[in-house]
């Protein structure tokens, strides 16, 4: 009888502790700690462009107190290709309106694979 409450314990601990844990790490953490690497090599190399905010959803995670958001973003390349991206990126209660769907910023892209952006917050500059 013991050994029995000792599997029933070990089943219970996998499936509301290890299960959703890997569950969390898999779809929420990496891709956001994978989007955040990309684009801090993508704000040293990448071109500067508008883009237009087609879409904007919170998602379940925060960074500190702030809600991550998923924004896709449209935009031209250089060679004057249309491509469209997204990015996760954490938005304190001010930038949510300034990153709603409908609006344009300024991102950098990486010219081998456009698909890898960032949002600069800086002005555009000629030659940048």
């Amino acid at each position: 009888m013991e050994t029995f409450y000792i599997i029933l314990i070990i089943i219970i601990g996998l499936l509301f502790g290890v299960f959703p844990m890997a569950r969390f790490l898999h779809t929420s953490l990496y891709p956001y700690l994978k989007s955040v690497f990309m684009q801090e090599d993508v704000l040293s190399t990448g071109i500067s462009v508008n883009a237009l905010i087609t879409h904007a959803s919170q998602t379940t995670s925060y960074d500190g107190n702030l809600p991550i958001y998923r924004l896709t973003l449209s935009f031209k390349t250089v060679e004057q290709q249309q491509t469209e991206a997204t990015i996760m990126k954490p938005l304190s209660f001010s930038e949510i309106e300034r990153f709603a769907a409908g609006n344009y910023t300024i991102i950098k892209y990486d010219p081998t694979n456009p698909h890898h952006i960032a949002i600069t917050d800086k002005p555009l500059i000629l030659g940048d």
